[in-house]
């Protein structure tokens, strides 16, 4: 069973979607119009607008003045999040702390 029809069968349609349009407006360097969207994800222009407008509220997307729509500050949030955790783990903490204390400068990740 495919990916879409898992989550058709699942009942989590709505997420899907949502992360599909969040992967769509990432990949589109000057961000996707409502009509854009409707038509890359198969979906009705009122379906489109009611789940950019929630993506909107929560602040992962962005409207521009020419009424496209760009992602928004709550995924840089998520980006810093990712670092946060995956990247700068606490292993990797503490070698910079000891990286800092033996060569008495700054150490940056």
């Amino acid at each position: 069973m495919g990916d879409d029809a898992v989550a058709r069968d699942s009942g989590i349609r709505s997420a899907d979607r949502v992360l599909r349009i969040l992967d769509e407006i990432a990949a589109a360097p000057y961000g996707l119009t409502a009509a854009d969207v409707a038509h890359r994800l198969d979906l009705s222009t009122a379906t489109a607008y009611r789940l950019l407008g929630t993506l909107v509220a929560r602040d992962y997307l962005a409207r521009s003045a020419d009424a496209r729509y760009v992602l928004g500050r709550a995924v840089d949030g998520l980006g810093r999040a990712v670092r946060s955790q995956l990247v700068a783990t606490p292993e990797v903490r503490t070698l910079l702390s000891q990286l800092r204390d033996t060569a008495r400068a700054s150490a940056y990740l």
